[in-house]
């Protein structure tokens, strides 16, 4: 009987304890579950997420390179103390990104881990602190701030220098070194400038010649020379048909065996006469201007012209003026043919018939044998089809190059094309060409027959570039293959061939704005 007491004593003892434990199982659950949904909500906020993104995290890993000592995968463990960076290196936009797993240990640098590493750099943020002022600029000065940086940069990137030149021109800009040294020794402090007085009295007159002089002042700027007396003529040039100067000698000799009051002769200011049967002196006392003309006056008989000949122009004589008019109009020497022309024949001949062919004959072809007679055809002239080139198309398998798949893209009505904007099949623009739904290539083959076409001209010119992005993934990248749109203009064609593979993504992008009111572009894949 009391072991009895004593067994159901314990059994309620350990009912109570399996009921305490069961309730702090439920608690501690029910304070998991909250903490669960605490984290979920946690890793879910906007900063998380954003701090999660490829581009932050390779500008936080690239300030942090230069933290030691480095976590394996957390941050890289080959950079070197402070490594020399190279702006050569080529950038993209948008910035490619590093590769990160689950756990955000990274396996590939992005971009903006570079610019991020450069910012730790004592002379970077020494620069950049530097820019800044103790008061705000005014709207005038941020405006010129950011002109000057602009046109700094379009100046820049228009120029083809290397680094040796930038150095010297940078030297030249900030210590006034005209000829561009590259010498980093420093600079001779400034030799003090002692300045020359002005003269008080007046210069001297020219002299025979040059001397440097000895004042020890300076003539003002406004100050005049006298001539002075100068004698002979080697100090100034004589005068000549077409330069003046100085009277020589000679000319002036001329001049005074000259009458006073001589005049040339005067020029006429009448017609010259007809021209005469016979030649005269003449008796007028004014000369003819230089483009005077004669008439030609009325000149009887043929002794003063030249009979024409055979083999000279002349005038015609009155024998040959009664023959021509003794000949019908019309009449030729020679009979018409009444007979058809022989057919085209191997080679030429000069013939034998004595009536000649009418204006409007012809020949027939004939039945003849062989190339020789007939230019072959080339790849750039037509012509007759060789032996060769008839058997090479005779072994042409029928239906070779056929047409396999109609590859279209279009960007809808509402969608006009901006400035390095994409489309695909869907009709939608988009900025970012991995957004854009591609048209996919079915089959291996050769793209051709290209063709886009707008409902509404554009205003400006507008190129339009094919894109191409593989079957196995990865950005878009551009092809040769382009269709330039002129002002004015709806539609472009290309003759220019791009070779695909089976499942290849094809889209395009624009370079300009093109509000097109509803845009097709079309190509064939053939075989």
């Amino acid at each position: 009987m009391a072991l009895d007491s004593i067994w159901g004593a314990a059994l309620v003892y350990l009912g109570r304890q399996d009921d305490a434990v069961g309730a702090r199982l439920r608690q501690a659950r029910r304070t998991l579950d909250g903490l669960t949904e605490a984290l979920a909500t946690f890793a879910a906020r906007g900063e998380l997420l954003r701090l999660r993104a490829a581009l932050v995290q390779d500008f936080l890993i690239g300030i942090l390179i230069s933290r030691t000592p480095r976590g394996a995968g957390v941050l890289p463990t080959q950079v070197g103390a402070r490594p020399e960076l190279s702006p050569d290196e080529p950038q993209h936009w948008p910035p490619q990104e590093g590769l990160y797993d689950a756990n955000g240990l990274g396996s590939r640098l992005g971009e903006l881990a570079q610019l991020g590493f450069a910012l730790t750099y004592e002379e970077v943020r020494t620069f950049l602190i530097a820019i800044t002022q103790a008061q705000p600029p005014t709207p005038s000065g941020r405006q010129q701030i950011g002109r000057a940086a602009r046109s700094l940069s379009s100046v820049v990137s228009s120029l083809a220098l290397d680094l040796a030149s930038y150095e010297r021109a940078w030297r030249r800009l900030f210590s006034g070194d005209a000829l561009g040294a590259t010498s980093m020794a420093p600079l001779a402090p400034p030799v003090p400038v002692v300045p020359t007085p002005l003269a008080t009295s007046v210069p001297p007159e020219v002299a025979n010649g040059g001397s440097i002089g000895t004042a020890t002042s300076a003539a003002r700027a406004d100050h005049t020379h006298g001539h002075g007396d100068q004698a002979g003529d080697s100090l100034h040039a004589l005068a000549t048909p077409t330069a003046p100067g100085f009277m020589s000698d000679l000319d002036k000799s001329k001049l005074n065996g000259i009458a006073a009051g001589a005049t040339a002769t005067p020029l006429s200011g009448s017609a010259p006469t007809n021209v005469a049967a016979t030649s005269s002196v003449g008796s007028a006392t004014s000369v003819a201007r230089a483009d005077h003309a004669h008439g030609h006056g009325d000149q009887l008989g043929g002794t003063l012209h030249a009979l024409a000949t055979p083999i000279a122009h002349g005038f015609m004589a009155d024998v040959d003026k009664a023959k021509l008019n003794g000949i019908a109009a019309g009449a030729t020497a020679t009979p018409l043919s009444g007979a058809a022309p022989p057919n085209i024949a191997a080679t030429g001949g000069t013939g034998s018939a004595t009536a000649a062919a009418r204006a409007d004959h012809t020949h027939g072809h004939g039945n003849q044998s062989g190339g020789a007679l007939h230019a072959l055809a080339t790849v750039t002239t037509p012509g007759f089809l060789s032996e060769v080139d008839k058997a090479k198309l005779d072994a042409i398998t029928p239906g070779v190059n056929a047409h396999l798949q109609s590859i279209q893209l279009c960007a809808s009505r509402s969608q006009q094309l901006l400035p390095g904007s994409s489309f695909g099949v869907d009709g939608q623009v988009e900025m970012l060409s991995l957004n854009v739904a591609p048209d996919v290539c079915t089959v291996a083959g050769t793209l051709r027959d290209f063709w886009v076409e707008g409902q509404a001209s554009a205003n400006v010119s507008v190129t339009i570039t094919l894109l191409r992005a593989p079957s196995t993934g990865g950005f878009p990248s551009t092809t040769p293959v382009t269709l330039t749109v002129p002002v004015g203009q709806v539609a472009a064609s290309s003759a220019a061939t791009l070779s695909v593979n089976a499942g290849d993504r094809i889209s395009a992008t624009s370079n300009a704005l093109w509000n097109h009111s509803g845009l097709v572009l079309r190509a064939r894949l053939r075989a």
